[in-house]
């Protein structure tokens, strides 16, 4: 029985380009400063118009992966700033699902340089396949826009209505409580106090907003028998909260929660604060578990 075969039929060049080998960073073109990435399809893609996709698609991944961001979101920030005719439907690609990039957006953002595309034959299954690399180049400034886009959609400013020690202790537990998750946590004092939390003035500085406000009461005076008699204090805290995308009208609310708590102090201040260290773990936990 004669063993499996697998043969070069073609390529488009004589010989390997040498670009495959040794990826060019950057160059300089008509005063646009362009990055370099080569795109390489995956194993024994069988048509070509699929196998050209397939490196496409490896290309901007490595370019994703060069900028140090999420692949889907740079697909979706290409999608977003160039325009979407019609989805790849590349069957050879079963790990893209959602991460499927419009090839029309593609052209107008990756520009394919050069390709270099090989023929095989495999006489085990009598089939034919392609492999396929392309040296693909792009803007820089496109990708550091892209780059911006995306921070700006991943920050969420946190604004807490309330008055007094509060309100700062509110806002400051709730950052902290925040901070270390895939949100950019953002304050009002970064953008400056006048600015109008209900206009469109946060459009291209924000992604999200979150407004908060608290409400605390004392309940009186709690008495606990031990050996010894302490006179605690409870103090009952709520918090509303709720997040919007900031868009043109900035009025698609994407998720709100009213939690309440009550919290023991040996006075009514320090309830007060324990209250509301509750309240604000509670809303920060509800807010990273519906984000993740």
């Amino acid at each position: 029985m004669l063993s499996a075969e697998i043969k070069e039929v073609w390529k488009s060049a004589d010989s390997v380009p040498a670009w495959l080998y040794n990826e060019p960073s950057y160059k300089t073109v008509n005063g646009i400063e362009y990055l370099f990435f080569v795109g390489v399809s995956g194993e024994k893609v069988l048509a070509e118009q699929d196998v050209r996709t397939d490196a496409e698609m490896n290309a901007i991944k490595r370019m994703a992966h060069y900028v140090g961001v999420n692949y889907k979101e740079v697909t979706k920030r290409v999608k977003t700033r160039f325009g979407q005719s019609g989805d790849i439907v590349n069957p050879t690609i079963n790990e893209m699902g959602e991460e499927e990039l419009s090839s029309e957006a593609y052209i107008r953002f990756c520009k394919s340089t050069e390709w270099y595309i090989e023929k095989y034959w495999d006489s085990e299954d009598y089939s034919t396949y392609y492999k396929a690399w392309i040296l693909s180049s792009v803007p820089k400034a496109e990708i550091e826009q892209i780059i911006r886009d995306i921070k700006i959609q991943n920050t969420l400013l946190v604004y807490v209505e309330s008055s007094g020690e509060r309100y700062r202790l509110a806002e400051s537990l709730l950052i902290k409580e925040l901070s270390g998750s895939k949100y950019e946590i953002a304050t009002l004092d970064e953008y400056g106090p006048d600015l109008n939390l209900s206009s469109a003035e946060l459009k291209g500085k924000v992604g999200y907003l979150m407004i908060c406000s608290i409400l605390t009461g004392s309940n009186g005076v709690i008495k606990l028998n031990n050996k010894t008699t302490l006179n605690l204090c409870s103090v009952s805290a709520v918090m509303n909260a709720k997040i919007s995308k900031v868009d043109d009208s900035n009025s698609a609310v994407v998720f709100s929660t009213v939690e309440k708590v009550t919290g023991i102090g040996r006075d009514v201040n320090e309830a007060g604060n324990d209250a509301i260290q509750k309240v604000v773990f509670k809303v920060a936990k509800s807010v990273l578990h519906k984000r993740d």
